[in-house]
């Protein structure tokens, strides 16, 4: 069974630089990331405002608990 393994922390904590380390070192998958900041010209990653971001955490969370959003 594969692993589901999320990485969370402030801006500028080195996230990326947590995971550009391991790209190539062991078999792993890479997903957009979802931020609610602006992002850079040069970032890949979906852009959502804080209330969809409360909701997507509400859905997330409700789910693991198995209630309804």
């Amino acid at each position: 069974m594969k692993k589901i393994i999320l990485i969370v922390g402030a801006s500028g904590v080195g996230k990326d630089s947590l995971l550009k380390s391991l790209k190539g070192k062991i078999n792993i998958n890479f997903v957009k990331r979802y931020i609610t900041r602006e992002p850079d010209q040069n970032e890949n990653n979906y852009y959502i405002d804080d209330e969809a971001f409360h909701r997507l955490k509400k859905m997330i969370f409700s789910s693991q608990l198995g209630k309804p959003y």
